[in-house]
Order: C-alpha cells, then structure tokens, then sequence
C-alpha cells in the first residue's frame, strides 16, 4: 500500500501543473485490486 500511495502521489505531483490527473479506477475496482491498494490510492488523492 505504501508503493501505491507514494505512486499515486507522484503523478498528482507531476501533473498538477498540467491541469491535474484524474485519479481513480475508471468505473469499478476489480476483484485481484487488494482493498488496502485502493485505498491507498484514495487516501493519496485527499492528502495531495
């Protein structure tokens, strides 16, 4: 989960100039995405 939020973080970072990312799953969270991964992801974005 640690690789994930820093990762997620990294591309809030290097976008933001840019006009932002739109960071989420697209519509769904697939079954093998690990829950602690998705919530990584969505605690990155709150923090950024």
């Amino acid at each position: 989960p640690e690789d994930i939020k820093r990762r997620s973080k990294d591309m809030l970072k290097r976008t933001e100039k840019r006009g932002g990312y739109a960071l989420g799953t697209g519509n769904s969270v697939p079954d093998y995405v690990p829950d602690e991964n998705y919530f990584a992801m969505i605690s990155a974005a709150l923090e950024e």
